[in-house]
């Protein structure tokens, strides 16, 4: 299978590299250079139309950083670049140089290279290959052997990254190198000394990495979410960490779910925080000798975990350790642990056995908390374990039973609890006996032979085979290390109750008549005692399936005609836990008119939520309405002593809020009205509305640091404001020749500035509330802003196509204005910016398109005074 998959890579990568074998020099014709430049005291570069990058020269290249990118970036956007080449002579590559060139596909490295940057080649998302021979090589190499250095993040989020083998003299995996490689399922690290942070985190194709003894240190989250990792040897399906390594860091493999073994040396000294959480496919642990300190969470959620044993030595356990191991069985805690810590093994429902040691004096809270039933092996005297602290949510724990090291040998014969019988199943109880693995479970009638009935390691069982009438007795072994032990040779004796079948025995629909819109509910009645019932409908119009459900608890189904018609439904039924059991019915006739009857409109009353308040206290009425066709709505009118203040139009909402900011006395008035049109009105109680105790808010003005601009010119309104309870808030609308044009949420900072691109009148409206929630609002007189000589006169756009790569180049053409102009290009794919370009004089923008859409470019023009214009192209259409 691996097999396949390689070759279909190999495959890939044959046409990435014929697609940009034309892009190599000594072609026919030569691609035209559209940028070149500095790039180190001895080195230049050089880009073509066809997006081949060169560097030439010798010694290192500059360093660049995320605020400061190389100047191929500002050529014409970083995503041209295809292809790099280097001459032999370059011996370093800068950090950030090629960061986020998602088009780039293939680098040929110079053979003399010592160092890789940081972020090199960060989000190179389709970069695949790297050799230091050329494409036409029959042999390429990776990467060459003089290389010593690779910096942090150099490959992350490279996703078409497939394999990558490190020169012997590259010492340290430095922080992120790999991290987000989606696609690396193969990398070889054969010098490796140390593996830093978030190394390898995300790479969730990696299965398989040969970590060499000469590692001591994993940093943090190395191999965080590497969902494929299993191995890290040739010969076993294993991690098998390093010898020398003595700390594993915090989440170095969290969330690596397919680990299933895992060996760790000896001379280990500590486990961090969550450093194996929800390694769900490892199934047992045996941690080393020695002084041992375990993390918070290091082991949680490793669902898969059965048996754990921590090896002699003074261990160190954390909070959370190994909650949520959910099939952890067995835990053996060695001498010299005196502390169980807060939830250490919390939430494991499967544990059974638990063996303590002497030393042990203290258990925190919640340490065994969720835990079922447990069996203690307590190293110590009986009357030691008494004197150990355990604190509350352990009890399990409390309850458990305890066999101490000074017991006398326990009996390793089950002894029966209980056997009791409930229409159609006993259920059989038993107390654990020493030593037990596990338990089988026998059964006979009468006087004839004890037959087995089941295996289990719980100390209960459920028979469901049992025949109502009959009189059973059942009796219960035990399996330890020396096999099958003796059991009690009388039992429990008894009479088994028939169970209650599965069946139907009605489905009824909520009406039998309805109108098309409205809701129609079957429910069907069902028995049966051997499990839980789900119920599965199928709704049918005039003996055609119109909707299918699924199965659920539920016994009821609602559906909605949308057209006449007899409706029926066919229910099933099942038993959840034996699905292959089902019966049917078919009912609940509904016949579905055009229209229905409806109960008279009619509004029962109109509700406040007080009968009086104060200014600034926010009131709600409510309207309780019946009756009518179909979906009701309401429209409220609000009077302030008899006058009308406000309104609100028809909606499905039944409720209305509003905050007086005056004395006087509030009344609303609802009107309901239905479908059909027919209206009802109901007028509320009054609600008495107080002055309150602080001032009105007043705005006294809002005025503009001018009363008229040219476009670029910044402008800032003030509001000046008083009055009201509290800290007061402004929210501002501006406004150009009367449309909204922006909003600023509510904040204390009373000013509101903005910078006008095109001439026109500009006002704005602020709201000022207070805390009570109580607002005013007015609006600024208008400023007039007009265009300076600088303007955009058109935008041209031209679609060519170049050695088979169609393209766009757009041309701006614009006057006036102070001095020389520039230019400023963003490019639009369906509304969504896919490039965003720096100022420069070039009135061009060339751009080559990566999939079919509709383009526009918009144009920003400023001269030397700082005035800016812009314009938006015309739509160009690909392909």
């Amino acid at each position: 299978m691996k097999t396949a998959t390689r070759a279909k890579k190999l495959l890939s990568l044959c046409l990435a590299l014929m697609l940009v074998l034309a892009l190599l020099p000594g072609e026919a014709s030569a691609a035209r250079p559209i940028g070149s430049g500095s790039c180190g005291a001895d080195v230049r570069w050089s880009l073509d139309e066809e997006g081949h990058l060169s560097i030439e020269g010798s010694g290192a290249m500059a360093n660049y950083s995320e605020s400061y990118l190389p100047e191929w970036c500002n050529v014409n956007n970083s995503q041209q670049i295809k292809m790099i080449t280097f001459s032999d002579g370059v011996t370093s590559i800068g950090n950030y140089a090629f960061k986020g060139c998602e088009s780039l596909t293939y680098v040929q490295l110079p053979q003399n290279l010592k160092s890789i940057g940081s972020h090199a080649f960060d989000g190179c998302i389709s970069l695949s290959q790297f050799d230091i021979r050329g494409l036409n090589s029959t042999n390429p190499v990776n990467l060459p052997d003089t290389l010593t250095s690779i910096g942090s993040y150099a490959f992350k989020g490279c996703v078409s990254l497939s394999e990558m083998q490190l020169p012997a003299k590259v010492t340290v995996i430095s922080d992120g190198m790999f991290s987000g490689c989606t696609g690396l399922y193969n990398v070889g690290i054969p010098g490796a000394a140390a593996i830093g942070n978030e190394a390898f985190k995300g790479c969730t194709a990696l299965q398989g990495l040969l970590i060499p003894d000469t590692v001591s240190f994993i940093g943090s989250r190395a191999f965080q979410e590497c969902s494929s990792l299993s191995r890290t040897s040739n010969t076993a399906e294993a991690i098998i960490l390093p010898a020398g390594l003595t700390t594993v860091s915090s989440y170095a493999f969290a969330g690596c779910s397919k680990i299933s073994k895992l060996i760790l040396p000896d001379g280990l000294t500590s486990i961090g925080d969550y450093a194996f959480a929800g390694c769900s496919s490892l199934t047992t642990l045996t941690l080393p000798a020695g002084a041992l300190a375990i993390g918070s969470y290091a082991f949680s959620a490793c669902s898969g975990l059965t048996e754990l044993t921590l090896a002699s030595g003074a261990t160190q356990l954390g909070t959370f350790a190994f909650s949520d191991c959910r099939n952890l069985k067995t835990v053996v805690i060695p001498e010299g642990v005196t502390l169980i810590p807060e939830s250490c093994f919390s939430s494991c429902t499967a544990l059974t056995r638990l063996d303590l040691p002497a030393s042990l004096t203290t258990v925190e809270v919640n340490a065994f908390a969720g835990c079922g039933s447990i069996t203690v092996n307590y190293s110590g005297a009986r009357e030691n374990w008494s004197a150990i602290s355990i604190a509350s949510g352990n009890t399990a724990l409390v309850y458990a039973g305890i066999h101490a090291g000074d017991d006398p040998e326990p009996s390793k014969i089950p002894v029966m609890v209980s056997a009791t019988a409930t229409p159609g199943k006993v259920t059989v109880t038993w107390q654990a006996a020493a030593d037990a693995q596990q338990y089988q479970v026998l059964r006979k009638t009468g006087s004839g032979t004890w037959q087995v009935v089941s295996t289990t390691t719980k100390l209960q069982f459920v028979d469901t085979t049992a025949v109502g009438g009959k009189t059973y007795s059942y009796t219960v072994r035990a399996y330890t290390m020396m096999g099958w032990g003796d059991y009690d040779q009388v039992g429990l004796q008894v009479k088994a109750i028939a169970a209650i079948p599965l069946d139907i025995t009605a489905v009824t629909a909520d009406r039998t008549t309805v109108g098309v819109g409205q809701t129609v509910t079957w429910t069907a009645a069902a028995q049966g005692n051997l499990g839980t019932i789900e119920y599965y409908f199928r709704v049918y119009k005039d003996g055609t399936l119109k909707q299918n459900g699924s199965w659920s608890t539920s016994n009821s189904y609602s559906y909605t005609p949308t057209e006449p018609g007899t409706y029926t439904v066919t229910v099933y039924v099942h038993l959840r836990e034996s699905a292959e059991e089902k019966d049917n019915i078919t009912g609940g006739s509904v016949t579905v008119t055009e229209s229905a009857p409806a109960e008279p409109l009619a509004i029962s009353g109109v509700k406040a939520d007080k009968t009086s308040s104060q200014a600034g206290e926010k009131l709600t009425w409510t309207a309780t309405a019946s009756g009518g066709s179909s979906a009701l709505k309401y429209y409220f009118i609000l009077y302030k002593d008899g006058t009308k203040v406000k309104t609100r139009s028809y909606s499905t909402a039944n409720t209305f809020s509003y905050t007086p900011a005056e004395a006087g006395t509030y009344k609303v008035k609802v009107y309901v009205k239905d479908v059909a049109g027919t209206k009802v009105s109901k007028k509320s109680s009054g609600v008495k509305v107080t002055a309150g105790d602080s001032a009105a808010i007043t705005i006294s003005s809002v005025k503009a640091d001018k009363t008229s601009a040219d476009a670029g010119d910044k402008l800032t309104w003030t509001a000046t404001a008083s009055g009201g309870s509290g800290t007061l808030k402004y929210y501002f609308i501006l406004y150009k020749d009367g449309t909204k044009i922006k909003t600023r949420s509510y904040s204390t900072k009373k000013t509101f500035s903005y910078t006008p691109a095109e001439a026109g009148t500009y006002k704005v409206r602020v709201y000022v509330k207070d805390e009570t929630g109580t607002k005013a609002n007015k609006k600024s007189s208008g400023v007039t802003v007009t265009l300076s000589g600088l303007a955009i006169l058109g935008i041209s756009a031209e679609k060519d196509v170049v050695n088979g790569v169609e393209r766009i180049t757009w041309t701006a053409a614009a006057s006036g204005g102070t001095g020389t102009l520039q230019y400023r290009f963003i490019v639009y794919k369906n509304g969504t910016k896919v490039q965003s370009g720096s100022y420069a004089s070039a009135s061009t923008c060339l751009y080559v398109p990566s999939a079919a859409g509709t383009y526009t470019v918009r144009v920003y023009v400023k001269d030397a005074a700082g005035k800016t214009v812009s314009k938006t192209s015309a739509e160009v259409t690909f392909p």
